[in-house]
């Protein structure tokens, strides 16, 4: 009688699913392309059909051909999600979402002295260059593989003319580690009078001399971004090396404002 019940509630709720078009694991399933304002306005909803028109919209607005039926930007997305979250673990599934299979893959088993590790490697990736290399390290020893600014070289047929990988990317957290010398923004009057703290997040290339280049705002209040961008480009990082030579480093830089409380 219980198993009958249990089938009954998960009919029902599969029922519910499909009538409402919404997957009970929005937003979770979308966390690598949601930005934190479409989260934080998907959190603050009130009804099912405020939900149900913010999904729709929220795939829409990534629609390759808007207003068409299919959505092959959807499609393609959860393919991927699918498939990562079946065969990796870890900062891969991230990765592999977001760019789709590498072109090359080169694992290292556990040694006495190294876990395991594995990089991946793109030709290329729009926005990001050639040659872009994301490299992976099982700590834990248990395939929960996370990214890392320690790289090995991929083994070449034939040298490229710059002699190795141009670039890697390093995650964020990693690349602070690195910061030598950090500069703080100056407040901006307005955003100070108005209360505004929080992040401004920068995509940036870390040149081979360990200065920002080819800033790019991934979010943030726009009373923030100029001085976030002023005091980040004065930022310098120690060089990141592969093989012993530098390289540069593509990742994220949070720039943090935050006020005194007031009295």
């Amino acid at each position: 009688m219980r198993i009958r019940l249990t089938l009954i509630a998960l009919a029902c709720l599969v029922a519910a699913c499909a009538q409402t078009g919404r997957p009970e694991t929005f937003p979770q399933d979308v966390s690598y392309i949601i930005t934190a304002p479409e989260k934080a306005a998907f959190t603050g909803l009130q009804s099912d059909p405020e939900r149900d028109r913010f999904i729709e919209q929220f795939w829409e607005q990534r629609n390759p051909t808007p207003g068409s039926a299919s959505n092959g930007f959807k499609d393609e997305y959860y393919r991927r999600l699918n498939y990562a979250n079946v065969h990796f673990a870890g900062d891969r599934v991230r990765i592999y979402v977001l760019n789709g299979p590498p072109d090359e893959i080169e694992s290292h088993p556990e040694t006495p002295s190294a876990p395991p590790n594995e990089a991946w490697r793109y030709h290329h990736l729009e926005g990001q260059g050639d040659n872009v290399d994301f490299v992976f390290v099982d700590f834990a020893r248990t395939g929960d593989y996370r990214l890392t600014g320690q790289a090995s070289a991929f083994k070449e047929s034939a040298p490229p003319a710059t002699g190795g990988p141009q670039r890697i990317r390093v995650g964020s957290g990693v690349q602070a580690a690195n910061l030598v010398t950090k500069v703080d923004p100056i407040y901006p009057p307005l955003a100070e009078q108005a209360r505004i703290q929080g992040v401004v997040r920068f995509s940036v290339t870390i040149g081979k001399d360990g200065r920002p280049a080819n800033i790019q705002l991934v979010s943030g209040h726009p009373l923030l971004v100029n001085a976030a961008k002023d005091a980040l480009q004065q930022w310098i990082y120690k060089p990141t090396l592969l093989n012993g030579e530098p390289v540069e480093v593509l990742t994220k830089a949070d720039v943090h404002f935050t006020l005194p409380p007031v009295q």
